[in-house]
């Protein structure tokens, strides 16, 4: 049977120390160490977030198809459905004039049976923004 010992307990505290400890006595890094590329993400997606308050509607549903939720909040736009892993397929009925596909965390969506056109790609490729005509 495997015993700890004194080097298990010191490399245990390094790990501790450069993982967890840097987050307790600076809680600003939680984040940065959380996610490390994700201010890299929240610029890419700026580009996208000025493209949909410029041209949508201030009532106007969109549907961000992957795990950014917070392009709704900071587009100022309402959404079509708020993603969350737990949430399996698409949500019902038809799907809002503009549609921000994220490129890695995205569900499947049969973009050309709604007959969507792409109109902007973000500058590092995180997101591609689609639009399709409303049919009345």
């Amino acid at each position: 049977m495997a015993q700890p010992s004194i080097l298990s307990f010191v490399g245990f505290a390094i790990v501790w120390c450069f993982r967890d400890g840097l987050c307790w006595f600076n809680p600003k890094l939680i984040y940065k160490v959380t996610f490390p590329n994700y201010e890299t993400r929240l610029a890419d997606a700026a580009p996208i977030e000025k493209w949909l308050r410029e041209n949508t509607a201030e009532n106007e549903v969109i549907w961000v198809n992957g795990m950014e939720n917070q392009i709704y909040l900071n587009a100022l736009r309402r959404p079509w459905r708020i993603e969350i892993p737990e949430l399996l397929g698409v949500p019902d009925g038809d799907p809002p004039r503009v549609i921000v596909h994220c490129g890695e965390s995205f569900k499947k969506f049969d973009y050309e049976k709604w007959d969507y056109e792409t109109v902007q790609i973000s500058n590092m490729g995180f997101f591609t923004i689609v639009k399709r005509e409303v049919r009345a």
